[in-house]
């Protein structure tokens, strides 16, 4: 599955007649189940969601908390790790010793074992919950109490 914002539609034809999923809109899943290999810039929300579903990633983080959640992804032995502007033999170096060696598929398997039931959606809700009483009180409704659609904070009533 690929999120491509500014593809034509040529190269979108020419990466579905591979077999992959392509789009053009950002992706939005509530599981990663089903991937043989999640490819991404390392954000906390696309790995925990991989992690939790047992896919290994291939990480190619731009930020610094980026870098922070591929080191600790590597650490785990379920992704790799590459310069967002890796030369393309290292990439396809990196994706085949992901498709072809179990090794960090059975990490991540690991790590989903560890987790059963965890939901990076609410647990994001709780955490935004969570700051909104501290920043806010009880005097309202606490953003983020609906998993679905985390809000942004409400402002307190002056």
């Amino acid at each position: 599955m690929f999120f491509v914002p500014d593809a034509d539609d040529a190269l979108l034809d020419a990466l579905r007649a591979t077999g992959a999923r392509v789009q053009r809109t950002p992706l939005r899943f509530s599981s990663a189940s089903g991937l043989d290999l999640m490819i991404c810039h390392a954000g906390h929300g696309t790995v925990a969601a991989s992690l939790v579903a047992g896919v290994p990633l291939l990480l190619a983080p731009r930020y610094v908390e980026q870098d922070i959640t591929s080191r600790n992804v590597v650490r785990l032995g379920a992704g790799r790790r590459v310069a967002p502007d890796a030369p393309q033999a290292k990439l396809r170096r990196a994706l085949d010793e992901l498709l072809d060696t179990p090794a960090c598929r059975d990490a991540a398997e690991v790590f989903r074992a560890a987790h059963p039931g965890y939901n990076p959606t609410a647990a994001a809700a709780r955490i935004a919950a969570a700051i909104d009483r501290a920043l806010h009180g009880l005097r309202h409704k606490p953003c983020g109490a609906d998993v679905d659609a985390i809000q942004p904070f409400a402002r307190a009533e002056d």
